[in-house]
């Protein structure tokens, strides 16, 4: 029989849940401790005593084993079988207690005390999350190893307890305050819609309305407009074991907003002009964060339907980021939920239906009228557009393919608040723009039909490669960010890239390293 009544890890006063569980603010950039005990009790002498605490973080995605591309809708059981994706991110260790000091049971009967605390990183630390299929999650685990006095052998126990990441109220404060402003203006040719969209603010938490401003100053010729649609979509997206991406279904937008017109012409004097007001649904909407194999997104998407045609004329997105409100911002109810385990703010969501759902009404706030106003004023910036950059890279604007006209102005932010803020530089990097022709289908469509190949520098050029897949594989490369562009310009997709020979690389593109045409060429 063991001499330990008693081994157990708890947190402090300050940080633990109702259910026992640790809560810390932590990541972002933000210094973050974090502070446990360990309880021992013993009823007889122990000896050579290790007790050995260990922090981790693991992320993991789950798919039907059936399928390695299907995501899972609902826990495993012996008819649902689960094919597991798992990787663990973090890990800190530190020894306790180590000493050959016999522990002996507390005269007064409580457990000894030995605390502990880790230093946690302000980098890599996404939310705690859990759906079905796939989960971020956190965890300290305590091991004694000790010595019984009639025994040579060492004996050893476990005790573990999960951890909750948040991010800390300081850093949604920075990222609230972040210069999040944006203008994207496209001009108008004989086949593709005149518009600019502006933005005061990227950045919003739970509850909040997204204001975005509307202008269409011109339309191919013979056209007229018939409406204009913008909705915020959720999007979660997880990874396989093949580096093939999957994004979860959910039941309904989180808004939407149609405003249809009397087919009416528009000309640069007289732009349409109009606001759209689109609610950041508390009841679906998710906080955005980027890791390894999981990541959350809202975007924006606005279509601009002329009288010629059921397709979109103009498919444009981009992605807002989304934060949980701040608790000075909640009323004192709310306050109280946000320490219950059961709520949103404490524990992971789990809003997302990976079943086909039917259609529901989407709470929007009822447009404006449209107006003939005169168009507004929109600096913009000159010279050539930046190409889309690798993932996790901060750029000033994005490549629009298929629209060398356009062009994007984005607010100057302070070093300290880029270096905080990855989440913006990702906002940034994913910002899309279709034209006539180039519409993609819909995201939001069932998981086993939303996947993608993620590129690496190992990857093989297909002919089907895009633009942006060029672009981004060249990054793979080591290729400088002028190069990059070059390819851009020139449009060179997979089916040119496989067609180029080392002259055409050092003479047409400038391409002038040996060992970067190499690699290109793959000799």
């Amino acid at each position: 029989m063991s001499s330990i009544q008693r081994f157990e890890v708890v947190g402090t006063a300050e940080n633990t849940r109702s259910d026992g569980a640790i809560v810390v603010e932590a990541g972002w950039d933000s210094e973050a401790l974090l502070s446990g005990t360990v309880l021992l009790k013993v009823d007889a002498a122990i000896k050579n005593v290790r007790i050995q605490a260990e922090f981790r973080g693991y992320t993991e995605t789950r798919w039907e084993s059936s399928s390695n591309k299907k995501l899972a809708k609902r826990p495993e059981s012996d008819s649902y079988k689960i094919a597991r994706v798992g990787r663990a991110f973090q890990q800190q260790v530190e020894v306790i207690y180590d000493s050959p000091v016999s522990i002996t049971p507390n005269p007064i009967g409580g457990a000894l005390k030995f605390p502990f605390n880790f230093k946690l990183p302000k980098t890599s630390l996404p939310p705690s999350f859990e759906t079905a299929a796939g989960t971020i999650s956190y965890y300290v685990k305590c091991t004694i190893l000790y010595q019984e006095s009639m025994r040579l052998l060492k004996s050893n126990h476990e005790a573990e307890v999960p951890v909750i990441i948040r991010i800390p109220e300081s850093a949604k404060q920075r990222l609230l305050e972040s210069p999040s402003h944006l203008t994207h203006k496209v001009v108008g040719t004989d086949t593709q819609v005149g518009y600019a969209c502006q933005l005061s603010r990227r950045v919003l938490t739970l509850g909040e309305q997204l204001d975005v401003d509307v202008s269409i100053f011109s339309l191919p010729k013979g056209s007229k407009l018939r409406s204009l649609n913008g909705s915020l979509r959720s999007q979660v997206q997880y990874i396989n074991s093949e580096k093939v991406g999957a994004q979860a279904k959910f039941p309904r937008p989180l808004s939407e907003l149609v405003q249809n017109f009397p087919l009416i012409q528009v000309n640069p004097s007289e732009p349409v002009v109009t606001r759209m007001r689109l609610l950041v649904d508390p009841a679906l909407a998710l906080a955005s964060f980027e890791s390894f194999l999981i990541s959350v997104k809202t975007i924006f998407r606005l279509q601009v339907i002329l009288d010629n045609s059921e397709t979109p004329n103009i498919q444009y997105e981009l992605p807002i980021v989304v934060v949980a409100p701040l608790k000075s911002m909640m009323t004192p109810m709310r306050q109280r939920m946000s320490d219950d385990p059961r709520t949103q703010y404490d524990s992971p969501r789990s809003m997302i239906s990976l079943e086909s759902a039917s259609s529901h009404s989407s709470p929007a706030v009822a447009p404006q009228p449209f107006s003939i106003l005169p168009e507004p004023r929109m600096p913009m910036p000159q010279g050539t557009l930046p190409i889309l950059p690798p993932r996790n890279q901060s750029l000033n604007a994005s490549h629009v393919e298929g629209s060398p006209r356009s062009q994007v102005e984005d607010s100057p932010r302070s070093q300290s608040h880029r270096h905080f803020s990855y989440l913006l530089s990702e906002l940034e990097a994913l910002e899309i723009s279709t034209a006539t022709g180039r519409i993609s289908e819909p995201e939001m469509v069932d998981v086993e039909e939303s996947y993608y190949t993620m590129l690496s520098a190992d990857s093989v050029p297909e002919p089907s490669w895009t633009v942006e897949n060029v672009a981004e594989w060249l990054t793979c490369l080591g290729a400088p960010h002028d190069i990059v562009d070059e390819f851009v310009l020139q449009t060179i997709d997979g089916a040119m890239l496989l067609s180029l020979s080392s002259d055409d690389l050092k003479n047409e593109l400038g391409v002038v390293s040996l060992a970067l045409r190499r690699k290109i060429l793959r000799l």
